[in-house]
């Protein structure tokens, strides 16, 4: 999580108040041990209008290797599961969820 990010959630926790410019990245791996990330996943908080059925966020994958975009959503499966996390700014905890284990 970047500096603005980070510091909104020392203030505020779990409650999840995120402001615009946020940036959240999760790497998923093959192996835990693996150096080399299998998958990017990244979350931008946009300006409010852009994307308000999902808090204003921008999902992003890219590969882990080269870091290639692979798809930009506002909407689909990352949505799909980011959407239980409303009340948290649909953002949560990695594991927190069990579809991510």
């Amino acid at each position: 999580m970047n500096g603005p990010g980070a510091k909104s959630y020392e203030r505020h926790g779990e409650r999840g108040i995120f402001p615009v410019g946020t940036v959240i990245v999760r790497e998923t791996r093959l192996e835990a041990d693996n150096e080399i990330p299998k998958t990017v996943l990244v979350m931008i908080k946009r300006a409010k209008g852009f994307n308000p059925d999902g808090g204003d966020w921008e999902f992003i994958s890219a590969d882990g290797i080269d870091l290639k975009i692979r798809e930009k959503q506002t909407t689909g499966k990352c949505l799909d599961c980011h959407k239980a996390g409303k009340k948290t700014d649909f953002a949560f905890k990695s594991g927190s969820d069990p579809n991510l284990r």
